[in-house]
């Protein structure tokens, strides 16, 4: 793993914390995700949606997930640059309005989804 990607992680884990508690109570009522263990939801899904960040500075940018899916890279990349404004679009209706709620209920208020 990157060094500097654990670090981002180690400096926000309160909030990822907090992340992997509402994804795994949302991802069991609607399928979001088939990785449900906590080991590999924060392997799989926040380590790999914020390795962007050992290249890139997202600071004040505006940023578009296209295929947001369950949330993934949004929620991190959102979590870990809160002068960003992230938007994510996917068609399922049902995962954007997860995603919304998510955000929300991690105090995430840097995203706006689409459907």
């Amino acid at each position: 793993m990157n060094k500097k990607i654990e670090q981002i992680y180690e400096s926000h884990q309160e909030k990822f914390d907090q992340l992997l508690e509402v994804f795994t109570q949302t991802n069991s009522k609607i399928n979001l995700s088939a990785i449900r263990d906590a080991e590999g939801i924060i392997e799989k899904h926040f380590y790999d949606s914020i390795l962007p960040l050992a290249f890139y500075d997202f600071s004040g940018q505006s940023v578009m997930d296209l295929g947001a899916g369950g949330g993934f890279p949004t929620l991190p990349l959102a979590l870990t640059n809160p002068t960003a404004n992230f938007h994510a679009l996917d068609s399922v209706g049902k995962k954007m309005k997860a995603v919304s709620g998510m955000a929300d209920s991690i105090g995430l208020q840097n995203v706006q989804t689409f459907h």
